[in-house]
């Protein structure tokens, strides 16, 4: 008969505290913060429940990086240029995909510490603060995510408002004047999403233009990102066909990322028009495949392997010097746009 191994779940059920403040008893971590009784209490039940810590290999730290998903080649090449750096220091790393799953980012903590890992990166912005803040009392954490971002924790970012005025731009100094935004859901959870919108958006009314019009996914369940694989081609194939038929007169089709903006070059070619004589169509991230002569997708680049390795060196500093400390560091990145000619100038009417 196989014996259930006992987690650290198990023990902080029977004494009535936390998973973590038990993780941190049994490796004597912070273990000022607690009262003797709660000490002896926690030891004398892993003893009496027979608790085998997991002893490592090597003394190599373990980093735990939570992505969304690594389909798309933005998160594999992030992750990618993360564990080029952690290799390069002698660090193991771990790779968890949430789908956008809020339910499963709950388990990440739990996971830092049954693996427990040295450090965790998140490859994007937290659906649930609450978690990234949880870690941040226990262990070191960076996040990669977005200006708006502000959970008192280290994080590298871009200003994606910033890319959409720049994607803007280029679109009205060409003489396009109706523009579309085809898009995955549009929340606060997302503000890569919003905030290249609200930057399109500005520069089209500072302009005089009209503001973009939005086609969007209003959902997409996390069953649906973790079995479809081809969720945001998909996407931007269906929701193009939709613009195509709903704005006929929309000549500037901004995609959300590449991965969305090659479902609409594909949507428009499939209708028998051309890129970019009949449409224009760009996305954002600049990810490996966009520079392929049978793609050329006009995008912004977000400098992916720099902030990936950058990420890792931040969390390596606070690995090496501690990380009890009120310091919050965050790194800014610019963006570039990179004109593959998928965008040209409208045909006049």
């Amino acid at each position: 008969m196989r014996v259930k191994k006992v987690t650290l779940a198990d023990i902080a059920k029977e004494c009535g505290v936390t998973t973590a403040s038990v993780s941190m008893i049994l490796s004597n971590k912070k273990i000022e913060r607690f009262s003797q009784e709660t000490l002896d209490s926690v030891r004398q039940t892993a003893a009496r429940l027979n608790y085998k810590t997991i002893s490592r290999r090597s003394n190599k730290k373990l980093i735990l990086i939570v992505c969304p998903s690594i389909y798309n080649p933005y998160y594999a090449t992030l992750v990618q240029s993360m564990e080029m750096e952690a290799f390069s220091k002698g660090y193991t790393t771990i790779t968890f995909n949430t789908y956008w799953d809020s339910s499963r980012e709950n388990e990440v903590l739990s996971i830092a510490l049954e693996k427990h890992v040295d450090g965790v990166i998140f490859a994007m912005i937290p659906q649930k603060n609450e978690v990234a803040i949880k870690i941040k009392e226990l262990l070191p954490i960076v996040i990669i995510g977005d200006r708006k971002c502000n959970l008192g924790i280290d994080t590298v970012e871009i200003d994606n408002y910033l890319a959409g005025r720049k994607m803007g731009k280029f679109y009205i100094d060409l003489g396009h004047k109706e523009f579309a935004y085809i898009s995955t859901p549009l929340n606060e959870e997302h503000s890569a999403r919003t905030e290249r919108l609200r930057g399109l958006t500005s520069i089209c009314l500072e302009n005089d233009i009209q503001a973009p019009k939005i086609i969007v996914k209003e959902y997409i369940f996390p069953e649906e990102e973790l079995n479809y694989t081809d969720i945001e081609y998909n996407v931007g194939y269906a929701l193009a066909l939709e613009c195509l038929t709903t704005y006929k007169n929309a000549t500037a089709l901004v995609a959300m990322n590449d991965m969305i903006a090659y479902g609409v070059l594909d949507a428009v070619k499939s209708r028998g028009f051309s890129v970019p004589e009949d449409y224009s169509v760009s996305g954002f991230d600049n990810i490996f495949p966009s520079k392929f002569i049978g793609t050329g997708l006009t995008t912004i680049d977000h400098y992916i392997i720099p902030r990936g390795k950058k990420a890792l060196k931040m969390l390596s500093l606070k690995l090496d010097e501690g990380s009890d400390t009120d310091t919050i560091t965050r790194i800014e990145y610019g963006c570039t746009l990179i004109n593959r000619k998928s965008v040209g100038a409208p045909k006049i009417k």
